[in-house]
């Protein structure tokens, strides 16, 4: 039977993978039924609240008009020069 682990974030939010595939797993590549066999505490956030964190906008935001996605604007040789 593979061995499996549980890590929890102080976020909340958790992640199980495997920390050991079993004999059968590794000939027949079919995954045993998940089986944790020790529990992690993180003391960190995990990666999406990071991301989340590092997405958040400054209070001004709202005043700060940014081109819609997909749209390029086209300089001038001149102007890019002024």
């Amino acid at each position: 039977m593979c061995e499996w682990y549980r890590a929890k974030f102080t976020c909340g939010h958790g992640f199980t993978g495997a920390s050991e595939w079993c004999y059968l797993y590794s000939s027949t590549q079919k995954r045993c039924k998940v089986n944790v066999t020790q529990d992690d505490d993180r003391p960190k956030l995990c990666g999406s609240c990071i991301e989340e964190l590092n997405k958040k906008a400054v209070p001004w935001e709202f005043m700060i008009k940014r081109p819609k996605a997909g749209t390029i604007r086209q300089i001038n040789s001149k102007e890019r020069y002024r």
